[in-house]
């Protein structure tokens, strides 16, 4: 699963849902896979 229109790398994407479906917060996962954690947080909102 891609997320249509994202800045966000294929290889950031992977990661960013692999820790999403692990449940690691949104701040923690911005911080491992280096992306704003306002845009982790509007992640977590959306799936």
């Amino acid at each position: 699963m891609y997320m249509r229109k994202s800045r966000l790398s294929k290889a950031k994407q992977d990661r960013f849902v692999g820790h999403f479906v692990a449940g690691t917060t949104a701040r923690c996962a911005a911080g491992l896979v280096d992306i704003n954690f306002k845009t982790a947080a509007y992640y977590y909102q959306g799936m």
